[in-house]
């Protein structure tokens, strides 16, 4: 738990390195390289439900802020270059979907 919410504030430091003085985040390829290697890093444990819901929803947010800023952005490169697969979507909706029922 520790480790994913280190990675989550090195994650914003380095996004707040590279922004400039009126708050837009300028990035190049190699930020993009450097910010889905710290999100592939902070990955969790596949057992931990709440953990991958807010590390698939922070990517989630991040590809779409940088499509927003950049129109030559790839969301679903960057998404794999996370570290997301099918299998952690299709994993998270089964979990919720069991929590959800058992509830």
């Amino acid at each position: 738990v520790i480790g994913f919410y280190q990675n989550t504030l090195r994650m914003f430091t380095e996004l707040k390195r590279i922004s400039n003085n009126k708050g837009r985040i300028i990035m190049t390829k190699k930020d993009y390289i450097k910010l889905a290697e710290v999100m592939k890093d902070s990955k969790p444990h596949a057992d931990n439900f709440i953990e991958n819901a807010l590390w698939l929803l922070i990517i989630g947010k991040l590809a779409n802020m940088l499509k927003a800023d950049n129109a030559n952005f790839k969301p679903k490169k960057f998404m794999l270059a996370c570290g997301i697969d099918k299998t952690d979507i299709a994993r998270l909706l089964f979990d919720y979907l069991v929590v959800k029922h058992v509830s």
